[in-house]
């Protein structure tokens, strides 16, 4: 070691200054340290820089390994010195005919030998080139301290091409596309009716947008498991465009990525109850994702997605009483709508003021395979949280809006996964708000109501492999101890059908969410008027109804539905006489023959308004005539406390097993306050009266 003093007068900068060191040991890494002392007139300033190092050998650089773009495996430079002390940093610059950025990562252009070792390796990070060809990379080692070796001073290596496949038209954008624009794809021209398409994340991720002006037929859809972006086929209802339906004559096959609609038009918040909400709907839905495949694949990883896809609202404004499609969120909600054995509709909104995020409705789905089908991810087009992606502060709730439409036609179909039409919102997904000081779940606000799936195969859908195949309205209870909107304003419940060569008329299928309502609540508290109903839309002629969890269906003044196996082809799902769904019989036509009535199997039949049975009745096995409590304060309104009224022109046999059943189901006596101390009138501690049954 030893020191090397150098001075000056004058005072100008920048300022360089050398040494000439002698009788170094060769191919040597020493350390060293600088430092500049300013005499007094300048400041004195003390600057100490190091340890640094510099070495008395050439470097060489040799490549170890090439590059992939198949698998990103990377590729390796190797610098080296002759020792093995001290660090040493090392400048080198890149070149070749691969792009920095496009071809590779972007890097550092330095690197640092480690003490204790003699070389250290440079990584070449590939990324997908669209090139359709190998590149080269070369690395040279720029002079410093140290000397470069001249005939190892630079080195090259080679990224190989993952080639694109001749027989596919795949997807190559470096960025969110039209499918309309050639140099997007492989094949340098958009894909034609006739040519494979293919969505492969080793070539892109890029979103791609399928428009009107791209092909409306393809041989085959394939979406890779390796691939995560969205594809957003814009394809419309019949009256507003010709892009109807985007045919797949082959395989359509979804592992990874999703594939969506583009969102509907916003509802005007300033609609109230008085308006045309249904005649505004039908005339004005625009987008629907409507596909015909020869068959169709929906990966663990896989989602066809319209979640939040229908009407919606903006923020601000007066309350917009929407949210109706399957069923309903409250009294000013427009009537349920749609065509339960083949479901098109998308769903309405909600707002429920200006104080509060808005509610998406959920889009509509409708898919034709003239194969199989089999789902193992997810089909969804549920309800959804207009604002959901940003924070509000001050006093505010969430809305949710009403599922929108799923129809499946299929000769077969199986699967693991999900097909939901579900009044669903963000705390789902963790999603909070602040409200008034306090980080509020919006499981405690508004709900979305269900929307309607209809299945149509010709072999029967074992429905048991399934996660869910489900059109719930939310009806959660928040666990939030501030929260006092657990029950008041939950969405009912939407319908699923499947029908199959055994059940040409269909299975009906109507069950409400299964969670307690509130921490105070039984997870049995009803959801009456909120239930769905038969509408003027479609045949309402089933074969059979199963009643899951608080499920009730409406048969309202002027609507018709039709059993011809009777009362006894329905049925429940729920053990317990508290949990019941059922039939609702409020003035429509219920079609059932003059004959006897068996009313057997876990369900509840509800004569809100008198029902004229032609025979003898059966009440067995779990099975009830009568009334659950009510959820609204409108219950305290003994004008809106019918009697349970059914003439029976026979017998009435009620077994041990069966049951009459109106406890409970007379007028609330409401409280101030809920166990938490919140102001809670309508769903603290209460008692109710009876109700009468009259037979």
């Amino acid at each position: 070691g030893g020191m090397f003093p150098m001075t000056t007068a004058d005072a100008s900068l920048p300022k360089t200054y050398s040494a000439t060191l002698s009788g170094l040991a060769p191919d040597t890494t020493f350390a060293y340290s600088v430092q500049a002392v300013a005499d007094t007139a300048l400041g004195g300033t003390n600057v100490l820089s190091g340890p640094l190092a510099f070495y008395t050998g050439d470097l060489s650089v040799e490549k170890v390994a090439d590059g992939d773009e198949d698998g990103l495996v990377p590729g390796v430079f190797r610098i080296s010195r002759g020792d093995a002390a001290n660090d040493l940093v090392v400048d080198f610059e890149v070149g070749g005919t691969a792009v920095e950025g496009r071809s590779y990562q972007m890097m550092a252009h330095t690197a640092t030998i480690p003490a204790g070792m003699n070389t250290v390796d440079v990584a070449i990070h590939p990324l997908i080139d669209p090139l359709d060809q190998s590149t080269t990379v070369e690395l040279a080692l720029l002079p410093g301290l140290y000397g470069v070796s001249a005939s190892a001073g630079s080195a090259s290596l080679t990224i190989s091409d993952l080639t694109l496949s001749a027989d596919c038209n795949t997807w190559i954008a470096v960025d969110a596309g039209l499918a309309s624009d050639g140099s997007n794809w492989s094949f340098g021209h958009a894909p034609r009716a006739d040519e494979h398409v293919l969505f492969d994340g080793r070539f892109s991720n890029a979103d791609c947008e399928w428009g009107e002006t791209a092909t409306h037929e393809v041989a085959s859809w394939t979406q890779t498991s390796g691939y995560t972006g969205t594809v957003t086929v814009c394809t419309v209802f019949p009256e507003k465009g010709t892009f109807t339906n985007l045919v797949v004559a082959g395989a359509m096959t979804i592992d990874a990525g999703s594939v969506t609609h583009p969102q509907s038009r916003r509802m005007d918040q300033y609609h109230n109850n008085t308006w045309d909400w249904l005649g505004d709907l039908k005339a004005n839905e625009t987008y629907r994702l409507r596909v015909s495949a020869g068959s169709l694949h929906v990966g663990a990883n896989g989602l066809i997605d319209a979640r939040g896809k229908g009407y919606y609202v903006t923020d601000g404004g007066s309350r917009v009483p929407g949210c109706a499609h399957g069923g309903r969120l409250n009294a000013d909600s427009p009537p349920c709508y749609g065509d339960p054995r083949e479901p098109i509709h998308i769903g309405l909104p909600f707002h429920a003021g200006a104080n509060h995020v808005n509610g998406k409705g959920g889009g509509a789905v409708y898919l034709v395979v003239s194969g199989a089908a089999v789902v193992d991810g997810t089909i969804r087009v549920d309800a959804w949280d207009a604002s959901s992606d940003f924070e509000k502060d001050g006093d505010y709730g969430g809305a949710m809006g009403a599922a929108g439409s799923v129809f499946l036609r299929a000769d077969t179909l199986s699967g693991s996964g999900r097909i939901t039409a579900k009044g669903t919102g963000p705390n789902e997904e963790g999603i909070t708000y602040e409200s008034s000081g306090f980080i509020i779940s919006t499981e405690g606000n508004y709900k979305g109501t269900g929307g309607r799936i209809a299945i149509v195969t010709r072999v029967p859908v074992d429905r048991s492999t399934f996660e869910a195949i489900s059109a719930e309205g939310s009806w959660a209870g928040s666990t939030d101890p501030t929260s006092t909107w657990a029950a008041r304003f939950g969405g009912g419940s939407g319908t699923v059908v499947f029908i199959d060569e055994n059940r040409t008329n269909g299975l009906l299928v109507v069950a409400q969410q299964d969670r307690a309502i509130a921490p105070s609540l039984d997870p049995s508290y009803p959801t009456f008027w909120r239930c769905p109903s038969v509408t003027d839309e479609g045949d309402w002629t089933f074969d059979a109804i199963e009643f899951g969890h608080r499920g009730f269906l409406r048969v309202p003044v002027g609507m018709t539905l039709t059993l011809p196996g009777g009362l006894a082809s329905c049925y429940g799902t729920e053990a317990s006489v508290d949990a019941l769904g059922g039939l609702r019989y409020e003035g429509g036509t219920l079609d059932i023959g003059d004959g006897d009535q068996t009313i057997a199997g876990n369900w509840m039949f509800v004569p809100w308004t008198n029902f004229v049975f032609g025979g003898s009745v059966t009440v067995s096995n779990g099975a009830a005539i009568g009334f659950h409590p009510l959820t609204d304060n409108r219950g305290t309104d003994p004008g809106l406390v019918p009697i349970c009224s059914a003439e029976i022109r026979g017998d009435l046999t009620v077994a041990a097993d069966g049951h009459l059943r109106a406890t409970d189901c007379g007028v609330v006596k409401e409280s101030e306050t809920n166990e938490t101390g919140f102001a809670s009138p309508l769903l603290g501690s209460h008692s109710h009266g009876g109700r009468s049954v009259y037979l």
